[in-house]
């Protein structure tokens, strides 16, 4: 074990002043990026002649630490990034720059911030350089490091190769729809949901009553248990009512459609068996002549539409009635169940895939616990 004021120390960077650099930024889930290539506008400042200009090699840590934002500058020569950002440089004597970067990023070290930090309101917890350099770092020799971040990529790699295939499943199911049905937010063939399904919204059975909550009886489905894109098969989540709440619960049937519609707006759910959902989500039962998969798929086409009617100043909502106007095109059932069994086929291939990706998952999880404590 090491402190970690052992592995690095406080880097000599210079300003930008008026030169020009690729302005860079830390997300959480990529580490340093360019802004031109993630974002799709300049989130950058117009003056950015205080802002950091770092060379390769050098450790930079962002803002929101309890976040893992650390990484090591390999992606230009030099880069300019925020003034509000810290850069270290590395003792690559005892501490590999990509092993050092995992670690700051592990679930073990981010517990470690939280613990630390003073202060945390509006994510701008700060944290004293003492707390900061006495945290403990598992610093087996450099030839041991370089095989841990070896394993760890590989991992990580076949990780994203199964996102990015369930992705192209998700754009082919997108693609086999618009060739059977054409562009449904252009089709002139629409029918109000409140037409074609009963639309409701969910509730929350009282928190004050714990015999509601007491047994895993009946899916209680929150938006967080629904996918941003596609549509959501959904059957295990995190929390349950009792069947002692099924009076007071708005029961949802299988083969029910969901869709987010406070905050988070149009996310996409199905339901795999009997269930209820909270107030941030509604609910259609389609009528005799919908098929719920073809109702749930065309609704991703729409996302937009939705989020433009919950244009709220502070939290995007549509209420029951305006969803319930929402128009959608409507065709043939045999047109629809084709569909749907071209979905069920394509699902196959998602769940054997998902279920890789799991298991990588679970392996990576039980690796970083090894690796790292």
């Amino acid at each position: 074990m090491a402190r970690l004021g052992e592995c690095i120390s406080q880097a000599h960077v210079t300003r930008c002043r008026q030169n020009q650099y690729p302005v860079l930024s830390i997300t959480m889930q990529d580490g340093l990026v360019l802004q031109s290539e993630k974002f799709k506008k300049r989130i950058a400042s117009v003056d950015t002649s205080d802002y950091l200009v770092i060379p390769r090699g050098k450790l930079v840590q962002g803002i929101h630490i309890d976040e893992g934002n650390f990484d090591v500058q390999n992606l230009v020569d030099e880069g300019i990034v925020s003034p509000a950002y810290k850069v270290w440089d590395i003792n690559t004597n005892i501490a590999w720059p990509e092993y050092l970067v995992m670690y700051l990023r592990s679930p073990k070290a981010i517990d470690y911030f939280k613990t630390k930090l003073i202060g945390t309101v509006n994510r701008r917890g700060r944290m004293s350089q003492t707390d900061f350099f006495s945290m403990q770092i598992p610093l087996p020799s450099i030839e041991e490091q370089k095989v841990i971040v070896a394993n760890l990529k590989k991992i990580a790699t076949l990780i994203s190769l199964r996102k990015q295939q369930l992705a192209k499943l998700d754009e082919l199911i997108k693609s086999r729809f618009i060739e059977l049905f054409g562009d449904p937010v252009a089709s002139k063939n629409k029918r109000k949901l409140s037409e074609i399904g009963r639309v409701f919204t969910g509730n929350t059975p009282s928190m004050k009553e714990p015999s509601y909550y007491k047994s895993n009886d009946i899916p209680f489905i929150k938006p967080s248990d629904m996918n941003e894109s596609g549509v959501t098969y959904i059957d295990g989540v995190e929390a349950y009512v009792s069947e002692k709440a099924r009076p007071v619960a708005r029961i949802i049937p299988p083969q029910v459609v969901l869709v987010t519609c406070i905050g988070t707006i149009g996310k996409i759910g199905i339901t795999a068996r009997e269930s209820c959902c909270n107030q941030q989500i509604n609910f259609i039962m389609p009528n005799d002549g919908i098929n719920s998969v073809y109702l749930a798929h065309c609704l991703t086409f729409f996302k937009s539409t939705l989020q433009n009617i919950a244009n709220a100043p502070v939290v995007p909502i549509i209420n029951k009635t305006q969803f319930s106007e929402l128009e959608i095109p409507v065709f043939e059932v045999d047109k629809q169940q084709r569909f749907a069994a071209f979905v069920e086929q394509t699902d196959k291939s998602k769940l054997a895939i998902q279920q890789s990706l799991e298991k990588l998952e679970t392996l990576k999880k039980s690796l970083m616990q090894k690796y790292f404590g």
